[in-house]
């Protein structure tokens, strides 16, 4: 028997959770969201490019980083 099919010292099993990828995700969706919100309120209220820019800056972070 070879010693090398063996794994040691793995650590803890995974319990339920998110992991770093998942929370980042969600964090980004998130932000979006609140972007988006944001983004039609100001163009609402009659700042389009408030707006645009504000919708623009923060969802291109979903977009290039997810």
């Amino acid at each position: 028997m070879s010693s090398l099919n063996i794994r040691r010292g793995t650590g803890a099993p995974r319990v339920a959770g998110m992991t770093g990828r998942q929370s980042r995700r969600r964090y980004r969706f998130a932000l979006t969201g609140a972007a988006t919100v944001a983004a039609a309120m100001a163009i609402a209220v009659g700042q389009p490019v408030v707006g645009i820019a504000i919708y623009g800056a923060l969802t291109l972070s979903f977009v290039f980083f997810s």
